[in-house]
């Protein structure tokens, strides 16, 4: 069979004796282990414990404390940054980049900062609510809500040699920035 896209396609389908059809008839002719997504009334739902968890809300951890990112920012030309904060970028130039970042038209004036997720802010590790620091995906049922920032991040000096710690900033959870 001839491979089509891997954009999903929306099938109308009805639920018969315990198996869904195509709402105009007959059978749905998809492979064996096939992954959709049902998009159904919340009135349909026959059982309520089964409803109630998927409006129950989540948190997981996706980024532990001490990973680092690369952020791509585009720097206005009119925006003058302080010399602190130039030092922080991170030429594109200097990244290797995948060829999926080159199918979407960027502006030539796109940089990058490293950030390290840090630890948990002081707030957080009084309330202690939640496994110390990291930044966690934020989910309703199966549906993701959000991403949730239980820690600081720090952005780390591009011009730093290797071998010596390089200077680091702090952008805590309320954006306040501190050079460490």
């Amino acid at each position: 069979m001839k491979k089509y896209s891997p954009t999903p396609i929306r099938i109308p389908v009805k639920l018969v004796e315990g198996r869904w059809e195509f709402l105009y008839g007959g059978e749905v002719p998809l492979r064996d282990g096939t992954v959709g997504e049902l998009l159904i009334s919340k009135s349909a739902i026959s059982d309520k414990q089964f409803f109630d968890s998927l409006q129950q809300r989540t948190e997981h951890k996706i980024l532990e404390p001490g990973t680092s990112l690369l952020v791509a920012l585009t720097i206005l030309p009119s925006l003058r940054l302080d010399a602190d904060l130039l030092d922080c970028l991170v030429s594109p130039n200097k990244v290797a980049l995948s060829l999926e970042y080159f199918d979407v038209m960027r502006s030539p004036h796109t940089a990058f900062v490293e950030v390290k997720v840090g630890g948990p802010t002081l707030l957080q590790e009084r309330k202690a609510v939640y496994e110390k620091g990291g930044v966690w995906l934020a989910v309703q049922g199966m549906q993701p809500k959000g991403i949730v920032l239980l820690s600081n991040l720090e952005w780390v000096v591009a011009g730093s040699s290797a071998g010596v710690s390089p200077a680091k900033r702090t952008l805590d959870a309320r954006g306040a920035s501190k050079l460490a």
